[in-house]
């Protein structure tokens, strides 16, 4: 806008708005994460000085920003798996090694017992 006006950040840099327009003669270059403006607002995903970190739902991979998850959906899937990848252990333990090993039978018998004196 020019005259006694603040001047704005281009698209691609950064000020830093708390200074109170001490310092916004001076403005860092923040790639593709910083949208300019008056608002000094980061692109979608970023957050903090120079747009330098990801915003609250969002991660780091690599150089991108990208939305977390739903975790709902993710968690109930994985505590299936995890309740049917024990079941299998136990039915191999139980079923196909005890069988074959009769010190492992004796071992998972004190166990049962907490008897522990004979490891």
């Amino acid at each position: 806008e020019g005259g006694t006006a603040l001047p704005i950040p281009q698209e691609g840099y950064w000020g830093d708005p708390s200074s109170g327009g001490i310092y916004l003669d001076e403005f860092m270059e923040c790639s593709d994460t910083c949208l300019g403006g008056e608002a000094f607002e980061c692109a979608e995903g970023w957050t903090k000085r120079a747009c330098a970190a990801p915003a609250a739902g969002f991660m780091l991979i690599g150089p991108k920003a990208i939305e977390c998850p739903s975790t709902s959906a993710g968690s109930y899937a994985l505590t299936i798996a995890a309740f049917f990848t024990l079941l299998a252990f136990w039915v191999l333990v139980n079923v196909f090694l005890i069988s074959q090993y009769d010190s492992l039978d004796m071992m998972l018998n004190s166990f049962q017992n907490g008897d522990t004196k004979y490891l």
